[in-house]
């Protein structure tokens, strides 16, 4: 599939995605970023998977990326309403529609993530070396009321299969990274069902010390997918930084 039919079709499921935020929310609690940046983030599911050039202009090597970075969700409602309403933040507004994020909520996280991406040993999964681009999007791509609100396990369910893996199936990565506690049991309990739905081959969990991870066996391919701590969480003795070490050794030994 060319570039163009990926961006395409991306464009299309970020419609479907704007057009059903009534249809995918339990009490009628959430909102899309439309709401805050009106067409602003048409060409994407999620505004996150803007920043995924890292420090190329090249939008289409996002498109072309062997690796999915996964999220559980992009932002909340009190925050953009804080950003968008105060003239004071016009910088911060302004970021946010050039990368995707808030520089202020998410600079470390996005940093942590960035400086592991680079070092991926992308090799490993057949891509180039100059490649350091990655395709990062939300399960849940809506806007929950408040940054500490929850969001309900049947709306990230029926989310997962309307868009995140209809994503999936555009992109085909060789590698998904869940981050995120509820992200790789969202992923995974949704893929169960999807083989039930004969969409998916079969699913074998593969076996770590330290990190979670399955292989989704498809008609052409296979997709690997691994769960990591959120940069932003505290995971005591176990760094961020360690775990993509795993990560990288697993990949080299995929058996």
């Amino acid at each position: 599939m060319s570039t163009e039919e990926i961006r395409r079709k991306i464009r299309n499921l970020s419609k479907d995605c704007r057009n059903a935020v009534d249809e995918y929310q339990t009490y009628g609690i959430y909102k899309h970023p439309s709401d805050y940046f009106k067409n602003s983030f048409d060409d994407f599911v999620s505004p996150r998977t803007k920043d995924g050039k890292l420090n190329s202009n090249d939008l289409d090597k996002i498109f072309s990326s062997k690796i999915m970075i996964l999220l559980q969700d992009w932002a909340s409602c009190d925050k953009l309403d804080e950003i968008v309403n105060d003239p004071k933040k016009r910088e911060e507004k302004e970021f946010i529609l050039e990368h995707g994020y808030s520089p202020n909520d998410f600079r470390k996280t996005n940093e942590k993530l960035n400086e592991s991406i680079k070092k991926f040993p992308l090799e490993l999964i057949g891509s180039e070396k100059e490649e350091k681009s990655y395709y990062i999007t939300n399960i849940f791509p809506y806007l929950k009321p408040k940054v500490d609100s929850d969001i309900h396990q049947p709306d990230m369910d029926r989310a997962f299969k309307k868009f995140c893996w209809e994503e999936v199936k555009v992109i085909r990565p060789k590698v998904v990274i869940c981050l995120g506690k509820r992200v790789y049991p969202t992923f995974l309990k949704n893929c169960l069902t999807l083989i039930k739905n004969k969409e998916i081959e079969s699913l074998i969990s593969k076996e770590s010390n330290t990190i979670p991870s399955f292989v989704l066996k498809l008609p052409k391919e296979e997709i690997f997918v691994y769960s990591l701590y959120h940069p932003a969480a505290w995971t005591g003795k176990r760094k961020f930084e360690d775990e993509w070490k795993e990560l990288k050794k697993l990949l080299a030994n995929p058996d």
